[in-house]
């Protein structure tokens, strides 16, 4: 793989991804090193997500069922 002095900048990933993409010095085995890892990306992206959406729904029934159990026994009474 090509040594590199350039910086790593997490916010511009997706545009390191791509130049390195296009770049023909690439050998076979950069290209298909980039692809790979490019494909764990976009599943590691697809599981979050999924977990997020669980995540969310779980926790707003278990709000949604609480709200309502949680009643004062006595409510206050006016002062």
């Amino acid at each position: 793989m090509v040594e590199s002095d350039e910086l790593f900048f997490p916010d511009d990933i997706e545009e390191q991804i791509e130049a390195c993409r296009q770049r023909p010095a690439l050998t076979s085995a950069d290209t298909r090193l980039i692809h790979d890892l490019y494909l764990l990306y976009q599943e590691d992206a697809r599981i979050i997500s999924s977990v997020w959406k669980r995540l969310l729904k779980q926790v707003s029934q278990d709000y949604m069922g609480r709200s309502t159990s949680f009643l004062p026994i006595h409510p206050e009474s006016p002062e």
